[in-house]
């Protein structure tokens, strides 16, 4: 490490010559000894050149040898470069060397001293003196707390003039009476002058007219040791106004005699419109506040009201001396006191968060004891880091009459709709909105909740979808009126017959506003005109047959009668008992035709006039296996007994179950079995299922048809016939096959279950 070494010479300096006596000798190590700082006295150690190459130590200071950290029998004779080799390498031993070779005394000041620790660096101020030839007096002092002081003020001066020119606020210093002695740069930033333009005037020159007294004030007020802050307008350099928020403080100066003035000023301009917008914001807010016709009121965190306008005086009864200084449970019922006070606890809490984003409703109470249904919404907003919560009230009591009148409206016509199975759509072009009546949602089998619903649901189930498409367009172009038929298929796959009308609205002017449409679930009408078509066309079938047995039947009769009527006492006995017999057997079966004939005429008239309504089916069928146990030694069992639901009428299910059990009965040996089932089937239906175990259907009986029978069947093949006619008219169908786990035929009504 070099250093900047002084040296200098004097003649008390010098070595001691050859006419001085050796008392000197004797004071030097006695009065080097006894200093306070270290001092060493050291002999030079000369090479085969005479070149210094070390020093060895003839006397050393009590404090030499504490900072050696030795002994002084050790120190005494030691090598200075074996105590501290760091001579070598920081220059010190070049400068003892040279003081000593030289002859003239150096000192050196702040020298920066690397001991054994690397990262520890100490300051000393030195000196070295030759005394006599090979001898040095040396001496030093340790100043690093003085240097580092030194530094730390050089360092938080450079600091601040750092700041102080780099600052975005305006750093100036001026004398106690005002007199301007330095201004930071940032000055020409901020309002455009050089600061040497500024240096010796007063700071009063730049502010308004308006504002010198109140600057002055401040520096005035000085005195009393207190800093001062003001807010003054100060002139910029093309001569306008800027507000500035400008604070002081009084200190000494740097000889400490006199008091100087340090001071910033800070544009507030932006600051200074921000509150000139919040008072017109609170001007506004005072007046839209007061005119309000929705009760505004506030309460601090406390819940004490601190603000309510006009119109709470109006809705609640109470003036607003009444009211302010009062806690909300003036105005808030009781059910939710507790609410309340939960949310005062925290009014950043998420349940407040959610409160803050929906309206509420509650029944208030007025000061009168009146009630009173309102609406109303809260926020919680902060002044001078206080918060308050707001509430915003509404008297809805008759808006909720209205909305209670219109919502049973809707009711009723929802009711009206469903009893009648009609539901209604609306479509608004301008809006492209689609509308859809919870009857029609039931007809079309669509979700109560689903959105989005278009045209396609329309168009996609119904089987003329083209044509409704047409027809609605045909309304919002021409404004015509159309109806139609057509079958929906449901999501579930059931067909469903529905009757629709598609018409326009019109508003004033007779333009069109929107498209209205209705949709009547006509399936059941629909289904019994094609069970009474289908029934019509079976019975005429059946009289056509009929009347082709009896012609047949009454010829041969006829035929017999009149042969028997001619030539009675011609015919030998044996054809006479032919002719009787014939008559007979063909007499007997236009009976049993003619009883065929009015028991399905009967039958008919009964299918016209069935009602159906919810019935236990399981119930009715088990009464009738009951009549029919133990007949003839068969067994008739029936399961369950009860509880099984259905559409159906009494009386027909009765005549139909009992037809099924009597031909299964007929059918079955005497040790056979007949089986009565009543269960839940398939798409919320009903089925009642008859089996036997006897030799089945035969081959070539077309079954449910009239007259259709097995020939080894006694009757005349009627009861399957009425079976058919009765289920079909209380919408249901019936199927007969034979068993495929065992013997005999199987039966099955099925039924439409009470979730139709």
């Amino acid at each position: 490490m070099s250093q900047k070494f002084e040296v200098w010479t004097s003649q008390e300096g010098s070595p001691p010559t050859g006419g001085q006596t050796s008392e000197t000798h004797q004071l030097l190590p006695a009065t080097l000894g006894g200093m306070l700082e270290p001092h060493l006295l050291v002999e030079a150690v000369r090479g085969h050149e005479r070149q210094v190459v070390d020093f060895r130590v003839l006397v050393a200071s009590r404090a030499t040898l504490d900072y050696f950290g030795m002994p002084k029998e050790e120190a005494l004779g030691a090598s200075i470069l074996g105590i501290q080799p760091a001579l070598k390498f920081n220059g010190l031993f070049d400068f003892w060397v040279e003081a000593l070779e030289s002859g003239k005394d150096a000192v050196v000041s702040n020298f920066a001293f690397e001991g054994q620790d690397p990262d520890e660096v100490r300051y000393y101020d030195l000196g070295a003196s030759r005394t006599t030839a090979d001898w040095l007096s040396v001496s030093w002092n340790d100043v690093t707390e003085r240097q580092r002081s030194a530094q730390a003020v050089e360092e938080a001066r450079r600091r601040y003039q750092l700041l102080a020119e780099n600052a975005s606020d305006v750093v100036f210093r001026s004398t106690a009476t005002g007199i301007l002695e330095w201004l930071s740069p940032s000055v020409t930033r901020v309002l455009g002058w050089d600061p040497s333009l500024l240096i010796g005037r007063p700071l009063t020159d730049l502010s308004h007219a308006l504002d010198c007294d109140k600057l002055r004030d401040a520096m005035g007020r000085l005195a009393s040791g207190d800093s001062q802050h003001v807010e003054v307008r100060l002139r910029e350099a093309g001569r306008q106004y800027r507000w500035m928020d400008v604070s002081l403080r009084t200190a000494l100066d740097e000889d400490e005699w006199s008091s100087v003035t340090f001071g910033t000023f800070r544009d507030i301009g932006a600051e200074m419109a921000v509150r000139r917008s919040l008072r017109e914001e609170q001007a506004r807010f005072e007046a839209i506040k007061e005119s309000s016709t929705d009760a505004i009121i506030t309460i601090d965190r406390d819940g004490i009201i601190v603000a309510w306008n006009r119109a709470a005086i109006g809705m609640f009864g109470y003036r607003v001396t009444e009211a302010l200084g009062r806690p909300h449970t003036l105005v808030v019922p009781p059910d939710f006191h507790e609410l309340v006070d939960r949310w005062l606890s925290d009014l950043s809490s998420p349940e407040v968060t959610a409160a803050i984003q929906r309206t509420h409703r509650a029944r208030l109470t007025r000061a009168d004891g009146s009630h009173f249904l309102s609406e109303y919404s809260v926020a919680v907003w902060d002044r001078d880091g206080q918060q308050h919560m707001t509430a915003i009230l509404r008297d809805v009591t008759e808006q909720q009459a209205v909305m209670d009148e219109l919502q049973a409206s809707r009711w009723e016509l929802a009711e009206a709709q469903r009893l009648a199975g009609a539901g209604s759509w609306t479509y608004e072009p301008r809006v492209d909105e689609w509308r859809f009546s919870e009857e029609f949602r039931r007809i079309y089998g669509l979700s109560m909740t689903a959105t989005g619903l278009d045209q396609e649901v329309l168009l996609r189930a119904a089987s003329n979808g083209k044509d409704m498409e047409a027809a609605a367009r045909s309304a919002l172009a021409a404004g015509r009126t159309t109806e139609l038929e057509c079958d929906v298929e449901r999501p579930d796959g059931e067909i469903r017959r529905v009757q629709a009308r598609v018409a326009p609205v019109h508003d004033e002017h007779g333009e069109v506003l929107m498209v209205r449409g209705t949709a009547v679930d006509i399936t059941e009408v629909h289904q019994a005109a094609e069970t009474r078509a289908r029934r019509t066309a079976r019975h005429a079938d059946y009289l056509s047959r009929v009347e082709h047995t009896l012609r047949t039947h009454l010829s041969v009769v006829e035929g017999w009668a009149g042969i028997l009527e001619g030539a009675f006492d011609e015919l030998d006995p044996a054809t006479r008992r032919d002719a009787i017999g014939a008559i007979k057997r063909n007499a007997s079966a236009l009976v049993g035709h003619v009883q065929g004939l009015m028991s399905e005429a009967t039958e008919n008239a009964r299918a016209e006039n069935i009602t159906v309504a919810p019935l236990d089916v399981a119930d009715v069928a088990a009464m009738a296996a009951a009549d029919y146990r133990g007949l003839s030694g068969r067994a008739v069992t029936a399961t369950p007994s009860t509880d099984i639901w259905a559409l159906g009428s009494r009386d027909a299910v009765d005549t139909v179950a009992r037809h099924l059990i009597e031909n299964a009965v007929r059918h079955t040996d005497e040790e056979g079995c007949v089986e009565v089932e009543t269960r839940a089937g398939a798409g919320a239906t009903v089925e009642i299922v008859v089996r036997d175990d006897g030799p089945g259907i035969a081959e070539g009986v077309t079954l449910f048809t009239a007259f259709s029978k097995d020939s080894r069947s006694a009757g005349h093949g009627l009861g399957l016939h009425v079976v058919r006619t009765l289920v079909e008219a209380m919408g249901g169908t019936v199927e007969g096959r034979n068993r495929t786990d065992g013997p005999g035929a199987e039966f099955t009504v099925t039924l439409r279950g009470l979730a139709d």
